[in-house]
């Protein structure tokens, strides 16, 4: 039954053991390729130790899954009928994380992006994809962004501070003053 083998991977993994835990998710993906649950561990695990071309990996296939599956599925053994689709946004942030992680914010951008497309009421991927057009020095691009998160989330504190970044950032130190005062 994979629901229980997914099970014990999560209680190795509690109890500290990553090596049986991705063992047993590994032949969980075997037996069952489009077990969405497993992959999704694979890819938090690899996340967690680093190794970003694991996770990549992981990740792919997620996005495989979900790009081609129906929203509200049986294909997830625990997941109450919750299909990969459910979680495309989520997948695709995870993704532009590893992207970060292995330098390469072009491609971190472009997921994150499909981030936003697939979960646009999600605010973390909005602050994510903006944050990351800053660090890329696309200013404008992530001022843009931020006014349109700050009409869906008009009093957040977050976004209010990132707006006076990517104004101080334009060289608008007036702008950036009043954002950071609210």
């Amino acid at each position: 039954d994979l629901g229980a083998r997914l099970r014990l991977s999560e209680l190795a993994r509690e109890a500290g053991e990553t090596a049986e835990a991705e063992r047993v998710l590994a032949e969980i993906v075997a037996l069952n390729p489009k077990a969405h649950d497993a992959w999704l561990l694979l890819a938090r695990s690899a996340v967690e130790r680093g190794e970003w071309a694991s996770a990549d990996k992981a990740l792919s296939a997620l996005l495989g899954l979900a790009v081609n599956a129906p929203a509200r599925s049986s294909t997830s053994p625990v997941n109450r009928g919750e299909s990969a689709r459910d979680h495309l946004g989520l997948i695709y942030a995870a993704s532009a994380r590893v992207a970060v992680a292995r330098g390469n914010l072009v491609d971190a951008v472009a997921r994150m992006k499909k981030a936003v497309r697939a979960a646009p009421r999600e605010r973390d991927h909005r602050l994510g994809l903006a944050s990351l057009e800053l660090a890329r020095g696309q200013a404008a691009a992530a001022n843009a962004l931020i006014e349109s998160a700050l009409i869906a989330w008009p009093g957040d504190a977050e976004l209010q501070w990132l707006r006076g970044v990517a104004r101080a950032a334009q060289g608008d130190r007036a702008e950036a003053r009043c954002a950071h005062r609210h």
